[in-house]
């Protein structure tokens, strides 16, 4: 879609998949994004050198996922993210994007919920959820605070809109234009 707007886009990727149908394209996407495969974890500022914006969704994705092994689920999910921010915002991105989720909220008793309610997260997916956004080594928000903008974004039901489906949108200091 973005490249479809004349957006140049670059993907980053651990490439544990990259000779398997992930990378086909059933819609008939003329190439693929070019990709820098590497771990999150190992990220630095020269990678997003020349950034308009990150959109961040480079995490284990899921909360079943990530019970099976907490401590790596954190060591992705939380430290690594917190690096992909801190590495962006030294690179002088000024957008921001980071995909949160309903799952920091814990199981729902039937209530809607807003980005206004406390967190109650049950698994270490939505413990690193809420760890990211919080982060005081470099919140999410925080690039922001350079006159850039950020945002997070929660949803369920990726799959799109239906029965159960809900996102949440928490805004850093100023609204994406």
């Amino acid at each position: 879609m973005l490249r479809g707007h004349g957006h140049d886009v670059v993907g980053l990727d651990s490439g544990f998949y990259r000779d398997g149908c992930l990378y086909l394209d059933p819609l008939g996407l003329q190439s693929a994004p070019s990709t820098v495969y590497k771990d999150l974890r190992l990220v630095t500022p020269q990678d997003f050198e020349g950034f308009d914006a990150v959109i961040h969704l480079a995490e284990l994705s899921n909360d079943p996922l990530g019970q099976n092994r907490p401590e790596v689920t954190f060591r992705i999910n939380h430290e690594g993210s917190v690096r992909i921010a801190q590495a962006a915002r030294a690179a002088g991105v000024k957008r921001f994007v980071y995909a949160s989720s309903c799952s920091v909220y814990g199981l729902g008793s039937g209530e809607f919920l807003d980005e206004t309610a406390p967190p109650n997260p049950q698994t270490a997916y939505a413990q690193c959820k809420v760890l990211v956004e919080r982060d005081d080594g470099c919140p999410i928000t925080a690039v922001g605070h350079d006159g850039g903008r950020s945002l997070v974004a929660g949803a369920n039901a990726h799959a799109g809109p239906g029965i159960g489906y809900r996102a949440q949108i928490r805004r850093g200091p100023e609204c994406l234009a």
